[in-house]
């Protein structure tokens, strides 16, 4: 009768066999082993704080704390020395500078345009408005003024003259047109008879007129000054206008 063959025991009674493509475990560790014929700890990796077989225990490579105290932080925290705080203070100071120049100029270039858009717009406006006065009217009385030589500037601009009704049949009726210029408003001002007054013109801090009689026909010379005042700067303009009165008869 065949009997079984019994594998043969070790000295601590655990079994040995080979463990297919694996490592063969030490002696006295199976009692260690996993269900499925596995070791415990692979003996690959010996790094394991563990004691066991072939296993260097006390390593405490797991564990650490993972940040510093406070004062390990501050006793190894540096800092900026005096020289380089200087340095970066004079360089924040220089481009701080330069961002205050650009801006700056940049908002002195906007308020002289706008200033001098503002001025040649007030002498337009009075352009227009009494070059129809001065084609209805006669040329203006002159009374210790009015030349060349001495102009004049704080007398009224009369302008008499005749206009048309807006019909089909009737006559020329009156027509007189006043400009004054208030020298403590700095504004021009338009006055019809028999309707109330408007400003033609502001900002207006120099007004002057004359009757030109040396060509065939008298003509009006008016020199005028606009001066208009921005954020951080003054702008004046100053033009001479000339206005041709086309009534000639009495």
């Amino acid at each position: 009768m065949l009997r079984r063959r019994q594998p043969p025991a070790t000295r601590n009674g655990c079994l040995r066999r080979i463990v297919p493509w694996q490592r063969q475990p030490p002696r006295g560790c199976h009692r260690n082993r996993r269900p499925g014929g596995r070791p415990a700890v692979d003996g690959q990796h010996q790094h394991v704080p563990r004691a066991g077989c072939s296993r260097n225990a006390g390593l405490r490579l797991q564990g650490e704390p993972m940040k510093r105290s406070r004062a390990d932080r501050h006793r190894h925290q540096g800092g900026f020395t005096l020289i380089e705080l200087l340095i970066a203070t004079a360089l924040g100071v220089l481009v701080l500078s330069a961002l205050t120049s650009i801006v700056l100029t940049t908002t002195q270039a906007a308020g002289t345009a706008n200033s001098r858009i503002e001025a040649s717009a007030q002498v337009r406006n009075f352009q227009l408005t009494a070059y129809d006065d001065f084609a209805l009217a006669r040329p203006p009385a002159t009374l210790g003024c009015g030349t060349h030589d001495d102009p004049c500037t704080t007398q009224d601009l009369v302008l008499i003259g005749s206009r048309m009704p807006n019909t089909t049949t009737g006559t020329a009726a009156p027509y007189t047109v006043t400009y004054t210029w208030d020298d403590h408003e700095t504004n021009l001002l338009r006055h019809v008879a028999g309707l109330s007054s408007r400003v033609v013109a502001s900002n207006v801090t120099a007004f002057a007129w004359y009757v030109d009689s040396s060509g065939a026909h008298p003509t009006v010379v008016i020199d005028m000054t606009v001066t208009v005042k921005s954020f951080s700067t003054t702008y004046s303009e100053s033009q001479t206008l000339r206005f041709y009165p086309r009534v000639t008869m009495p």
